[in-house]
C-alpha cells in the first residue's frame, strides 16, 4: 500500500471516530454540539493558556512504520482520545522511511501543531529531531522511538530530550513470556529446534526481544535451524517473510527436524503462519508477539499451531500516550520513561466472539493500563461536558 494511500485510510479512521464521538455526545448530553465545544474550549484555555492562545489545540501523531492493524489500533486510540478532549488530531504514517520522518518532525514547528506523539522512529535521528521542536515549546510523547543521545552506536539512556516522556512496551518481558511458552510446548525437548523470524536491522524493539532469544540458545533451550528476514524499509514484512520460509522448507529445512517458528512482531507471525499451511507442515507450531483482531481469528482458527503471543493492547498504549501530552499541556509533573506491562496470550483461551473490544473477559490485566493517567480533575471536567453520563461515571 502507497504512504498516500495509507494517510487517506487513516485521515478516515479518525473522521470515523469523530462521528461516533459526535453522535455519542448527542445521544448523551443535552446541550447542543456549539455548547459543548465552547465549553470545553472554557476547561481549555483555563488549563493550558499556551497551547489555547489561537483558540484551538493542534496535535500531530506521526507513525514511522508500515501500516498494519496493530499500528491502526494504535493510531485509533490515540485520536479518539485526542477528540473526546477536545483536540484537532492530525495523523502522518510515513512507512519507514527515516528522512520522511524527520521531514514530518521539522515540518510540525512549521505547521504550528502544540504537540506530537512519535512511534517507531530510529535511534540514530530521534533525538537531534525532537531537540529544536521541543526547544521552541511543542511538547511531545513518544512510543516505541528513542529520544536518547547516541554514544559510539549505543543508546546512552541517560541522556534524552528534556521534558519529552518516551513510553515503550516491557520487550525483554515480552520475548520471555512467548519463548518461555514456546520451551514449555515441548516438555521434556532439549533444544528444540526453532526457525527465527526477524526484521532490521535498527528496530531497537525487535533487537531487544532478540537479545532475550539469544539467551535461551545460549543456554541450550533453543537451537536456531534457520531464519527468515524482512528488512528494515520493506512495504510488506509479511509477504517477505512467507516467501522466505516458503522456500526455506521446500529447500535448505526440506529433510530437516523442526519443532517451532518465533516471530517477534505479528506481521512477521501472519507471514509465517501463511508459509506454513502453504507447505502442509501443520506440525510447526507458531508463537509471536504483538496482539490485533486479525491475529486473535488467526490463532482461533489455527489454535493447534499458533500457540501463543505476548502482547499489550496497542490501542490503550495510544489513548495514554495522548493524555500524557494532555498533561503536558496542562503542565502536569510527568515522567520520563513509561514502560507498558505485557501479557502472555494463549489461543485456546480465544473463544469464539472474542476479540479486542473484549479481550480483557479473558485476560482481565490487559485493561490495566487504559486506567493511567485518567484522574485529573480538568480532564474529569471534560469528560462530563463532552461525554454526559460517560463522564459522570468516570468521575466516580
Amino acid at each position: 500500500m502507497k504512504n498516500r494511500d495509507i494517510i487517506i485510510k487513516f485521515k478516515l479512521i479518525i473522521q470515523s471516530a469523530i462521528m461516533f464521538s459526535l453522535l455519542l455526545f448527542q445521544s448523551c448530553n443535552s446541550d447542543s454540539p456549539a455548547a459543548v465545544a465552547s465549553k470545553t474550549r472554557s476547561v481549555l484555555k483555563k488549563t493550558m493558556p499556551y497551547q489555547m492562545k489561537d483558540g484551538k489545540i493542534k496535535v500531530l501523531i506521526i507513525a514511522n512504520t508500515i501500516w498494519s492493524p496493530y499500528i491502526e489500533r494504535f493510531i485509533e486510540g490515540c485520536a479518539s482520545e485526542g477528540n473526546a478532549l477536545g483536540f484537532n488530531v492530525d495523523t502522518l504514517v510515513t512507512g519507514g522511511n527515516s528522512e520522511s520522518c524527520k521531514e514530518a518532525i521539522s515540518k510540525a514547528a512549521k505547521d504550528n501543531y502544540d504537540g506530537i506523539i512519535l512511534s517507531h522512529s530510529g535511534p540514530v535521528y530521534t533525538y537531534d529531531s525532537l531537540l529544536p521542536i521541543t526547544n521552541k515549546g511543542i511538547k511531545a510523547v513518544t512510543f516505541d522511538s528513542y529520544p536518547y543521545t547516541i554514544v559510539l552506536g549505543n543508546i546512552k539512556y541517560n541522556e534524552m530530550v528534556k521534558n519529552v516522556t518516551s513510553t515503550a512496551l516491557k520487550d525483554e518481558k515480552l520475548a520471555r513470556l512467548s519463548l518461555q511458552s514456546l520451551v514449555n510446548s515441548f516438555p521434556g525437548k532439549k533444544p528444540i529446534k526453532v526457525i527465527r523470524s526477524h526484521m532490521g536491522p535498527g528496530i531497537m524493539p525487535i533487537e531487544a526481544r532478540k537479545r532475550v532469544y539469544d539467551t535461551f540458545v545460549k543456554n541450550g533451550y533453543i537451537e536456531e535451524v534457520g531464519a527468515v528476514k524482512a528488512h528494515h524499509s520493506s512495504g510488506n514484512p509479511y509477504r517477505e517473510v512467507q516467501e522466505q520460509l516458503l522456500w526455506l522448507l521446500d529447500s535448505d529445512l526440506k529433510d530437516k527436524e523442526i519443532d517451532a517458528v518465533w516471530s517477534p512482531y505479528d506481521e512477521l507471525a501472519k507471514g509465517c503462519l501463511e508459509a506454513l499451511i502453504a507447505a502442509n507442515r501443520r506440525d510447526i507450531k507458531l508463537f509471536s508477539i504483538d496482539i490485533c483482531d486479525e491475529d486473535i481469528n488467526l490463532m482461533r482458527s489455527n489454535k493447534s499451531q499458533w500457540i501463543s503471543t505476548a502482547a499489550a493492547d496497542p490501542r490503550q498504549i495510544g489513548v495514554v500516550n495522548m493524555r500524557i501530552l494532555a498533561a503536558k499541556f496542562a503542565n502536569e509533573r510527568t515522567p520520563k520513561e513509561i514502560y507498558f506491562d505485557v501479557y502472555l496470550i494463549e489461543s485456546d483461551k480465544l473463544k469464539d466472539g472474542v476479540n479486542m473490544s473484549n479481550i480483557t473477559n479473558v485476560i482481565p490485566r490487559l485493561g490495566d493500563s487504559g486506567k493511567l493517567f485518567s484522574n485529573y480533575e480538568w480532564m474529569r471536567k471534560i469528560r462530563v461536558i463532552r461525554g454526559g453520563r460517560q463522564g459522570q461515571k468516570d468521575k466516580k
